[in-house]
Formats: structure tokens, C-alpha cells, sequence
């Protein structure tokens, strides 16, 4: 089973720490800085196991890893946000409870000792992130609780769990499974061991768009949608520091996966890119207006540039682009469905 590419992201950055012994690629101009707006999201990076095993504390490793938590975590939380609203324009959704798992299996065999003690992750399936105000957050569920049941459902027992090596993978397999096969109505009775306890919650489903938002490690500050997944740069995260800028952008990627699957780019195509974006923001609550000046501030985080190119239309398009769009949005009075139909028939 392929790992989640939020793993094999982490592990491709820990393998260039532990090889080079550098920070993983950020923006030179301006570090990470966390909006006021942020609410914490609980991770267990700063927890450590007690194992005589484990490597001895690396301040800057630690602090490293939890910025890289952190940027994720602030990823999620604006990809959540956007993919939750805009659910009903989505072909393909899947379960949501506001948490991730992992097991030591998911991280490459050189990277098993670093993972144990900094993520605080065993061969058995464990929380590794809570989102904040998630339904998994209200339910009282905490990072490194180990998951035994789904439904009354065991995780860790039977036949096919004989296999230690593989009693996480399979139990990680089959709780997503289980988890997708339930909708909007339901609710997941999750029986968790903490601590020795064991302790069962339960939690509402909420369904929201299938769409992949991977962080990826550049100085670049970008978005970009390919092969059906949104990417968006840890440059971009440690540039910008409010939260709508990053779901606009995050919007306008969307946007492409939603009405432009096939990778073409023209001037139009982002046009109606920059317009259906700023209705999705709309539309998971955010004020557009407070973009007024986005194009002329944030020139830089986009090709095209003053002049247009065959793939970007210039910056004055742009602007009277965002202006008819913002009139349209401000006509529809924060109606979804009036919005959802601005998405294709903005006349």
C-alpha cells in the first residue's frame, strides 16, 4: 500500500536533514509567522517515547519538524475549510472527521528510529494529527490515541492481524475504508486506547471534496494543480500569513480541478480560474472584499506578470476580472446556491 503523501513528503524532508544536515528549502525574505486567526491544531511531534533506543534531543531537528507540522496543519485547516463548502460541486468526495493517522510502517526503514521518537508512533495505528474544531477535536480524541474500533468494528484483531509487521497497515486500511463508506447522515463510533484506557467516541461525518492538497518544499511561492492534486509551496505558506490569501490561491488551484482536469493553460482558462476561486471563497465563508488589492500586491505569487503570456493573461484582466466577479458575489448576498450557479453562468 502506498503510503500518504503527507509520509512520504516528511520522509523525503528528514532524509535531507539527516543527510545534509540542512533546513529543508524556505523562503529567504520572511519566516513562517503564524496569523492571529490560527487556532492550534494538536500534533504529537513534540511528544518523545521512552526507549533507550531513541536518538538523543536535536533542538534544531525538533524545531525544524515543527514548522513542518505546523505549515501542514495550516494546509489542512484551509483545504478542510474550502473542500467541506464546496462539496456539492465536487465529482468525487470522501469522509471527513478531522483527524490522520499513521503507523511506523509508513515511514521508510532508515527513518523508523526518528519517527518512533519524535512523532511518538508504534507499529500500531495511531492519531497523528487532531484539526482543530474538527468533529474529531469536539469529540475529545487526541493525537496518539491508538484506534482499536471503527463501529464496534475491530481494528487489531483476527486472522489477518497475525502478522505484527502488518497489523497497522491493515487496521489503517480498513478504518479508512470503513470511514468512506459512511455519509453525511451517519456517525463513527471510534474506540480509541489511551494510556492504557480504553475509550469510545462518537463523532458526526462530515463529507467533503476528494481533493489531495500536498505541501511541497521550495523557495518558490506557488500553487500549482497536477495529475489531480493541488501542491502549494512551503515558500508560499511562510510568505504569506493570512489565511485568506493562501484559500484564494488554494480556491483558484480548485477551480482548475474542478472545470480544467486536463493541464492546459491559456489567458482565459485562468480568468475563469480567478473567477470561479473567488466564488469558492465565497462560499466557505470567506469575505472576498478583503481581496480587493490581491493582483497588485500579490503580483509575484503568479506567471503572467504586466504583460500577457500564451498561458497568463496580463494584470489589468485580471483586476477587472476580480471586480465583475466581486459585483456578482456581492449581488448573490452569501447565497450557496446562488453562487454555486455563479460558477458556470456568471452572467
Amino acid at each position: 500500500m502506498t503510503p500518504p503523501i503527507f509520509v512520504q513528503a516528511f520522509a523525503i524532508a528528514i532524509i535531507v536533514l539527516l543527510v545534509t544536515g540542512c533546513r529543508p528549502a524556505q523562503s529567504s525574505d520572511a519566516p513562517f509567522t503564524a496569523e492571529s486567526e490560527k487556532l492550534a491544531v494538536q500534533s504529537p511531534a513534540s511528544k518523545q517515547l521512552d526507549s533507550p533506543a531513541a536518538p538523543p534531543p536535536d533542538r534544531e531537528f525538533q524545531d525544524v519538524l515543527n514548522q513542518y507540522m505546523g505549515l501542514n496543519e495550516r494546509l489542512d485547516r484551509i483545504a478542510s475549510r474550502l473542500k467541506i463548502s464546496n462539496v456539492d460541486l465536487c465529482p468525487k468526495t470522501e469522509s471527513d472527521i478531522g483527524l490522520t493517522t499513521h503507523t511506523l510502517s509508513d515511514y521508510p526503514e532508515e527513518l523508523r528510529l526518528a519517527a518512533r521518537y519524535y512523532l511518538n508512533v508504534d507499529e500500531d495505528m495511531s492519531i497523528r494529527t487532531i484539526r482543530a474544531q474538527s468533529p474529531a477535536a469536539k469529540a475529545g480524541l487526541l493525537a496518539g490515541d491508538r484506534i482499536l474500533a471503527l463501529n464496534g468494528e475491530s481494528l487489531i484483531e483476527g486472522p489477518l492481524f497475525s502478522n505484527p509487521q502488518l497489523k497497522g497497515a491493515m487496521g489503517k486500511a480498513l478504518f479508512h475504508t470503513g470511514l468512506n463508506k459512511l455519509n453525511s447522515a451517519d456517525t463513527a463510533r471510534i474506540t480509541v486506547n489511551r494510556r492504557g484506557k480504553s475509550l469510545t467516541k462518537i463523532l458526526p461525518i462530515t463529507r467533503q471534496c476528494k481533493l489531495p492538497v500536498t505541501l511541497f518544499f521550495s523557495e518558490d511561492i506557488n500553487g500549482h494543480y497536477v495529475n489531480g492534486e493541488i501542491w502549494m509551496t512551503s515558500g508560499l505558506l511562510q510568505t504569506v500569513s493570512e489565511d485568506i490569501r493562501i484559500a484564494y490561491i488554494m480556491a483558484h488551484e480548485m477551480a482548475h480541478a474542478l472545470h480544467h482536469d486536463a493541464q492546459e493553460r491559456t489567458p482565459q482558462i485562468e480568468l475563469d480560474a480567478d473567477r470561479a476561486g473567488l466564488i469558492l471563497l465565497a462560499r466557505a465563508g470567506y469575505d472576498p472584499a478583503e481581496l480587493a488589492s490581491f493582483w497588485a500586491e500579490q503580483l509575484y505569487l503568479f506567471d503572467g506578470g504586466d504583460s500577457e503570456s500564451g498561458t497568463h493573461p496580463d494584470l489589468k484582466r485580471r483586476v477587472d476580472n476580480f471586480a465583475l466577479t466581486l459585483s456578482y458575489i456581492r449581488a448573490a448576498q452569501e447565497d450557496k446556491d446562488k453562487l454555486k450557479a455563479l460558477i458556470t453562468t456568471p452572467e
